[in-house]
Formats: structure tokens, sequence, C-alpha cells
């Protein structure tokens, strides 16, 4: 977690330079427990209240809100952020590797128009607005 942590650090001493905008987290993650333990480094480190959003599998949404929680994070489903594709083969998508979906579903993050820019784990991406 120290690393997760001094990437935080990094990134907040970045965000109070008034003239840029936001840089959510986003958090694609797997397993519910190091979503949690994430979660929690956060809540810890995140001062400034950067957005954090953690995305998973609709089907388990419910089990990630019990383990996590909802103070600090907002929840979307991989299937949310998929929507805003109509090029994304849904039966394709499925046939993947999880390792491979994961990636998808974080370069298709900046298609919610939340924001221009966002960290996902561990590199930066930078999305176009809508």
């Amino acid at each position: 977690m120290q690393v997760c942590s001094a990437k935080l650090r990094k990134h907040q001493q970045r965000r109070e330079r008034p003239h840029e905008r936001h840089r959510p987290l986003l958090q694609v993650i797997p397993k519910r427990c190091a979503a949690a333990r994430l979660a929690e480094s956060v809540r810890r480190h995140n001062t400034t209240r950067i957005p954090f959003y953690i995305s998973c599998p609709a089907s388990d949404l419910a089990l990630f809100k019990e383990k996590v929680g909802n103070d600090g994070v907002t929840f979307l489903t991989d299937e949310e952020i998929l929507a805003t594709n109509p090029a994304i083969d849904k039966k394709a998508f499925d046939a993947l590797p999880g390792s491979i979906t994961q990636q998808i579903v974080k370069s298709e993050f900046w298609r919610l128009g939340l924001s221009e820019n966002y960290l996902g784990n561990p590199p930066i991406f930078r999305g176009a607005q809508k």
C-alpha cells in the first residue's frame, strides 16, 4: 500500500494547482478484499477528497458495497461503463480474460464524462471530454 499512498500524495500535490481540473481515481478491482483495503487507504490519505470510483461487474456490486462501504466511494458497474461505447461487442468482451477486460473498462471510463483526466491503476489515462 505504500506505493499507492505515495502515488496518491503525488497526485494530491498536483491537485493543489488551482488551474487544473480534478482527476478522479478509478479502480477496477477483481477481488473484493483488495477493494476494501484500497478504499481504506484512499479514505485515510485522500485529504483533498479527490473523487474515487470503483468499478466491478454488476453481479458483484452488492458484495463490493458490503465489503467496501459507501464512505468516499462511488460505485460503477463495468456494464454501465461499457454501455457508453456501442462498438463494444458484449459477446466478444465476455470471452476475453479478466486482465484484458479490466483494461478495456478502464480505457472506456472517460466516456462517462465525469472527468477530463483520471488516474487508473497504475497509469494515468487521459481521455477526451464528450
